[in-house]
């Protein structure tokens, strides 16, 4: 394994940390890992450097020998393919032509937007600008405003405080609207402030001693403000985080709904530690592929961290897709369904953050309301099934119970269901599953009746071995048509 030894001075690119890991498979996109780069997204399928050396020389060895000890070469008709190449690659690069004219037009329209929004925080700091030479005027005005009142050869008689009253009395009188009465309030406190100067004194001498103290202070100020540049400034890390913030927006929701994925051709035996030999790979091929199309079948979950219902359809719940396969002591089982496991949400439901008080108590006090934010909900299909992969046993929905296909309860506590209770799985504990298996209600095998009752008997072991039995390790899969889409490798929460 000295080989082994010189690739661990191999470091890795982003973390400069030594390799130690290598995904088998180009599905992830990346292939070579240290420790940080150790994630959901490739726990399924990464291997030790010194495992993977032994898998490249076990490929050549075989690969070498495989050409060399066979005669029978492979079948002609699978060159026919090859034939769709320069046409196929034609069209492709046609369509992505008219691709690239939308690429430029909602780039050109972000780009406008843009420009609209930086124009628009622009023209703001240049008002803000504005606004500085506006306060200075401001501060000289009312400096003015407060020298002349105070600095007077012609001062106002004296008015006692009730006839002072009475003035401001029928001055409110004449006006009558609010945007008026707040112009002139505004006003009045600039006279009003004044009393802080007087509060300070007794008599009406020490007063104007203090007028003319806070006069001279607020001359200072102004002097200083006269010799004050305002600079603009923005921080270095703001632009840096609206950089970051874009770049995350493209990384997160911008990209290629139906992308051409390469491929692989061990794609076949899709990754699973259930599924092992190749007649049980046949087996479920034929039944996930029987209408013809070679569909994706990737892994996005397994029990081995422990195992919750919320998890399994947090991981499976947003796709069309799914195969979940379990294994007990007795049997390896199987369900498919071509309906979503997601939950249904409740249109009633009431987030209390985001409406009112009144509205949310009215809703409560409404008892045939309900509360929860999903709804019990029953899907329909016809194509769904469950199967036994040790017995080679299939159930399929019968034509009038397709309505009961799967149930998805609003809270996950209540379990998962394909049909009538035909399979249901229940957390068992805060670490694993259960299931209970009582097929024949919605998931038939649909032959005659003497060979659907043995089988029925005999499924996942028998009627035994079927009740509240512990789930020893489970996979989930999607399965994705891939002219329709392909499902990223790692999973998140609803």
């Amino acid at each position: 394994m000295e080989s082994a030894l010189n690739v661990r001075d191999i470091f890795c690119s982003e973390h400069a940390q030594p390799i130690q890991s290598v995904v088998p498979n180009n599905l992830n996109p990346k292939n070579v890992l240290c420790y940080s780069c150790y994630n959901d997204q490739n726990e399924f399928s990464r291997i030790p450097v010194e495992a993977y050396i032994e898998r490249c020389a076990q490929a050549q060895s075989e690969y070498t020998n495989l050409v060399t000890n066979v005669k029978k070469k492979l079948p002609k008709a699978l060159k026919e393919v090859t034939e769709l190449e320069a046409e196929a690659v034609k069209q492709l690069r046609e369509y992505f032509e008219g691709q690239k004219g939308h690429i430029d037009y909602l780039f050109d329209k972000l780009q406008s937007d843009l420009r609209g929004l930086l124009k628009v925080e622009k023209e703001k700091l240049i008002k803000q600008l504005e606004e500085q030479v506006k306060a200075l005027e401001r501060n000289f005005t009312y400096y003015n405003l407060k020298l002349a009142k105070y600095d007077t050869s012609d001062p106002p008689e004296p008015v006692s405080i009730e006839a002072a009253r009475k003035e401001v009395l029928e001055t409110l009188d004449k006006i009558k609207n609010g945007l008026k009465f707040q112009e002139w309030v505004k006003d009045t406190n600039e006279d009003i402030e004044d009393l802080v100067i007087y509060s300070k004194f007794k008599s009406d001498e020490n007063k104007m001693k203090g007028v003319a103290r806070c006069l001279k202070f607020l001359s200072q100020q102004i002097q200083a403000q006269t010799k004050i540049r305002p600079v603009l400034s923005f921080n270095e890390d703001s632009l840096l985080k609206i950089k970051e913030s874009i770049e995350e927006v493209f990384k997160s929701s911008v990209g290629f709904e139906n992308p051409i994925r390469e491929l692989s051709i061990s794609s076949f035996f899709f990754e699973s530690e259930l599924v092992s030999s190749p007649k049980d790979f046949e087996f479920i091929r034929n039944l996930i592929d029987k209408d013809g199309t070679a569909h994706i079948i990737q892994r996005v979950y397994t029990s081995k961290k422990g195992a919750q219902l919320y998890d399994l359809v947090s991981a499976i719940g947003r796709f069309s897709k799914t195969l979940i396969l379990f294994r007990t002591p007795y049997s390896i089982i199987g369900g498919y369904t071509d309906k979503s496991w997601k939950r249904v949400p409740n249109p009633k439901f009431y987030h209390r953050e985001y409406i009112n008080y009144n509205d949310y108590n009215s809703y409560l006090q409404n008892k045939s309301e309900p509360k929860s934010q999903y709804l019990d909900a029953w899907k329909e299909s016809s194509k769904s099934f469950l199967f036994d992969l040790d017995e080679k046993q299939v159930l399929k929905i019968k034509p009038e119970k397709t309505g009961f296909a799967m149930w998805c309860p609003s809270d996950l506590n209540k379990g998962l269901q394909f049909g009538l209770g035909d399979l249901f799985f229940l957390n068992n504990g805060p670490a694993s599953l259960k299931v209970t298996m009582d097929p024949g209600k919605v998931y038939h095998p649909l032959l005659n009746k003497d060979k659907s009752a043995q089988i029925l008997e005999s499924f996942a072991g028998g009627e035994k071995k079927r009740t509240e039995v512990v789930v020893d390790y489970l996979e989930a899969f999607a399965i994705i048509n891939p002219e329709d889409n392909v499902a990223p490798p790692t999973w998140k929460n609803l």
